[in-house]
């Protein structure tokens, strides 16, 4: 993280590729296997991901949770970053593909349809009792999402990862120093600590499924016969992210990104859920982005 000037402003120990972080059991029970590399060919793209989908609604399952959890695969994958001219907000026609994805799927019953992530209903579809497949999830998900709601129960190790149908990204943590602290020399420790440190970079990725910045760690752990984790059933979640890392594209992103999509995810919740038109939710899109970014005011908002 740096300023205008090029000086250093932040720093960050995580690395945040994301996966599909699926349930070994309804694998097993659907496809047949909970091999990551069977599982992954089956959801290798888009087409087999819905193909897969169909076979998991067939069964009784639900292929994942809720519109929240594809929200982020598709809006890292626009072809143009969400500000045009620093006065145009321009919805990139993946978006909405979004939109008339995500309705597809709630009203076939391949979603769970809940309306968001962080919340009770998430949650209990990642414990014990779910019916849902699959999560899109960095490596912090894997400790802070799944691990408390399986804790201590047999979906405790129910779990595996495979590369995404598209390669997305999540996160992640960043440090910062306030400006005129006057604990510098603390503050510099921490900072090198957590993101220096290869001893603790190792503990992180070894006890709380972390992946880190430290690239050269991290392919000696991606190759590691011996890495993995109790929560995937002992499985090497590194080598999987590794690949995926080297896809990402992060050409469009903006420091509008994280405005506009929660603002589109916000403002489309209520035409999900049948309250309102598609043509309302537009335009209350266009009402809270002018109210959060008053100064693209003159550009408006380009739909494609």
């Amino acid at each position: 993280m740096t300023g205008s000037d090029g000086e250093i402003r932040g720093l960050s120990y995580q690395a945040t590729p994301g996966m599909l972080v699926y349930r070994r059991s309804i694998a097993k029970a659907v496809l047949g296997t909970d091999d990551p590399e069977t599982v992954g060919a089956a959801v290798a793209d888009w087409d087999k991901f819905y193909e897969t989908a169909e076979q998991m609604k067939a069964a009784g399952y639900y292929m994942y949770s809720g519109r929240a959890d594809t929200a982020r695969v598709y809006s890292n994958n626009v072809s143009a970053p969400w500000v045009k001219n620093d006065k145009t907000v321009v919805v990139d026609p993946n978006m909405m593909n979004w939109v008339d994805r995500s309705m597809e799927d709630i009203e076939s019953g391949i979603s769970h349809n809940v309306p968001g992530q962080w919340n009770d209903e998430w949650n209990k579809d990642m414990g014990p009792d779910s019916k849902v497949f699959c999560f899109f999830l960095p490596a912090w998900g894997l400790d802070v999402c799944i691990a408390p709601n399986v804790k201590d129960t047999a979906a405790a190790q129910d779990w595996a990862v495979c590369p995404s149908p598209q390669s997305f990204f999540w996160g992640g943590t960043w440090l910062v120093a306030a400006n005129g602290t006057d604990n510098a020399s603390q503050v510099r420790d921490i900072m090198l600590t957590m993101t220096a440190d290869r001893d603790l970079l190792r503990t992180l990725a070894m006890n709380y499924g972390e992946m880190s910045n430290d690239q050269p760690l991290m392919e000696e752990l991606a190759q590691s016969p011996d890495f993995g984790i109790e929560l995937l059933g002992g499985q090497n979640y590194i080598g999987v992210l590794s690949d995926v890392a080297a896809t990402v594209d992060l050409s469009n992103i903006s420091s509008y990104d994280q405005g506009c999509v929660e603002e589109f995810q916000n403002t489309f919740g209520d035409y999900f859920n049948g309250v309102i038109s598609l043509d309302k939710a537009k335009d209350n899109f266009e009402m809270a982005i002018t109210e959060r970014y008053p100064w693209l005011v003159g550009g408006g908002v380009l739909w494609p």
